[in-house]
């Protein structure tokens, strides 16, 4: 999942850059590039809260441990 994420952030950011101008003397005065720098970072806080709040899978030993039974199995 973490591939998958790698990807499709870099695909989301790399999209972003449609927005930027394609002539030089745009530059100065087009404010689209906080949209490039942003979109990496959205995605990020995403893929944290996703890993931290839905797949929350512990290994086998330490379920054992703490006596998960049901949580070790699965």
């Amino acid at each position: 999942m973490t591939n998958l994420y790698w990807c499709v952030g870099l695909l989301g950011s790399n999209t972003c850059g449609v927005f930027l101008p394609d002539d030089p003397e745009l530059y100065k005065t087009d404010e689209n590039w906080r949209i490039s720098w942003g979109m990496p970072a959205i995605l990020a806080m995403i893929q944290f809260s996703v890993f931290c709040l839905h797949w929350t899978e512990e290994p086998i030993v330490f379920n054992i441990a703490k006596g998960n039974d049901a949580a070790a199995a699965r």
